[in-house]
């Protein structure tokens, strides 16, 4: 009984090994980003993929957004542009929040929208968003933001981020540079300043989707209460900062307003959070 309990054991063994080396043959093949690089890949449907940036990792997932040439175009299209005022490289790594505000606008069930971003810095997102619905939907953006930085004023003690962000990507003045990026749309308006100075330019009683991403409190609170109630049914938030280390007044801030309507915002891996409006 031993001697074939042994030779069960080692039979055993031979499978697991032979296992794990056909498991890692398999994964070998797969594509993985891990290093900032100005294009994405277009992948074959079935290709599993691996990536590690943007402070999250996902692995041997077939990413259904990675095969589609309007995304990876989109995408591509606005790096391209961009790359040479991109000073934080990390910005090459955000594609799959760029993706999450693409989903949610396709999830908007109106082909006539009315779109906010506070928070624009080089228009990443709403770049994509406006090149990769150019022929389906029409959308009339506003763009809010100082074009130069977090206002100190608006920094409190436990904000220190904010800083650095000033310090590493919002240098100088980038409102004509921003502005050039999206001289080819015709429906887009933009609010330089700070807000909530700014909100009274908005003149739309309706808002479909809002993307916040100001790093801080104050004006995403500003905006949150400005925004929320003029959304339509079907619409959504976007909200940036969520999930990420050091912005837990922001979360905090999140919770507490959407608590008050019975709603948890969907925390996603991205550190961002969704809420629809329903």
């Amino acid at each position: 009984n031993t001697e074939a309990s042994n030779k069960c054991l080692q039979n055993a063994s031979r499978i697991k090994v032979s296992t794990i080396k056909e498991s890692a043959k398999k994964h070998s093949t797969q594509k993985s980003i891990t290093e900032p690089s100005e294009q994405l890949p277009l992948l074959p449907r079935g290709q599993p993929f691996n990536f590690k940036a943007d402070r999250f990792s996902i692995w041997g997932q077939e990413i259904a957004f990675m095969t589609d040439p309007l995304f990876i175009n989109s995408w591509n299209k606005v790096i391209t542009k961009t790359s040479p005022h991109i000073n934080d490289s990390a910005v090459y790594k955000i594609f799959w929040r760029a993706h999450i505000a693409v989903s949610i606008i396709s999830q908007i069930q109106r082909k006539d929208l009315v779109i906010a971003e506070c928070g624009v810095h080089l228009g990443h997102l709403m770049q994509t968003i406006m090149h990769y619905f150019k022929d389906k939907k029409n959308i009339e953006l506003h763009l809010f933001d100082t074009f130069r930085g977090i206002p100190l004023e608006q920094i409190e003690k436990n904000e220190s981020l904010a800083h650095w962000h000033n310090k590493n990507n919002y240098k100088g003045d980038y409102y004509k540079t921003t502005k050039n990026f999206f001289k080819e749309f015709k429906e887009v308006k933009f609010h330089k300043g700070k807000i909530p100075d700014t909100l009274a330019k908005f003149n739309n009683s309706h808002v479909d989707f809002v993307s916040i991403d100001m790093n801080i409190v104050a004006p995403e609170k500003a905006a949150l209460e400005f925004f929320w109630p003029k959304i339509r049914f079907g619409g959504a938030v976007l909200i940036d900062d969520y999930g990420f280390q050091k912005h837990t007044t922001q979360q905090i801030m999140y919770d507490d307003f959407f608590s008050r309507h019975g709603i948890i915002p969907m925390q996603l891996p991205t550190g961002q959070a969704g809420v629809f409006k329903n």
